[in-house]
């Protein structure tokens, strides 16, 4: 597979595992029948990025450490995310992974109330 398949594959997978978890709560919370439900998507800046800690071509499984937004940032972390078009410098798998929720940065937080 090309990096970009490897990528949207290894995201699909997390986006399945996030729909699932929505299905589960949202069969079990049935009693309200005038809420609304909005998706977000995750892949901007509010977003939480999680990388992978091979290259792509070491092949799956993959495991991740998040890289925006953690406690690393504070260190100059942010330096080490280059890109070369949509592909990472080093050619690990980055994915989007929910919303931003370190320390007190939380964007979506009001826009849930």
């Amino acid at each position: 597979m090309t990096y970009g398949q490897t990528r949207d594959s290894e995201q699909l997978s997390k986006l399945d595992d996030a729909i699932g978890s929505f299905i589960s709560r949202y069969n079990s919370n049935l009693s309200s029948t005038d809420r609304k439900t909005i998706f977000l998507f995750p892949g901007g800046m509010g977003s939480q990025l999680l990388r992978a800690t091979t290259p792509e071509s070491d092949d799956p499984p993959f495991f991740y450490n998040t890289v925006w937004l953690d406690c690393s940032i504070v260190f100059g972390a942010g330096e080490h995310l280059q890109m070369q078009g949509d592909i990472d410098s080093e050619q690990r798998i980055i994915i989007p992974d929910g919303p931003v929720d370190f320390t007190t940065i939380r964007p979506y937080d009001k826009f849930i109330q």
